[in-house]
């Protein structure tokens, strides 16, 4: 779970230079269910580029990334890791313009054992 995190993480991290990014996580007993969102307020990924973002080696813009440096593999990693422990990685919604500019959410559920 933590290598899912930090995945996750980091690319929220390299992408937001100025504001926030923040973690919340909820644990509900009743589903037996851990979700984590990490939220940031970074340049956001524009609409038409948002089905290939768990696609190996993608790379929206090439002149964003290469400042940013990457593969374009962390969060096809994170997805696969979150699959791995019976759980998904989910893109809520990023906005690279209006008043929710730069939000970026996602949402990793998993399943827990007591």
């Amino acid at each position: 779970m933590a290598k899912t995190i930090s995945c996750v993480f980091h690319n929220a991290l390299k992408f937001t230079e100025t504001g926030r990014i923040s973690l919340v996580v909820d644990l509900c007993s009743s589903s037996r269910t851990l979700q984590i969102a990490v939220t940031d307020t970074g340049s956001g990924i524009p609409e038409h580029f948002q089905s290939q973002i768990f696609k190996p080696f993608a790379r929206e813009d090439e002149s964003i990334t290469r400042d940013s440096e990457g593969l374009g593999l962390g969060l096809l990693i994170a997805k696969g890791l979150s699959k791995k422990m019976g759980g998904d990685l989910r893109l809520i919604r990023s906005s690279i313009d209006g008043p929710q500019k730069g939000s970026v959410s996602f949402f990793i559920t998993t399943g827990i054992d007591r």
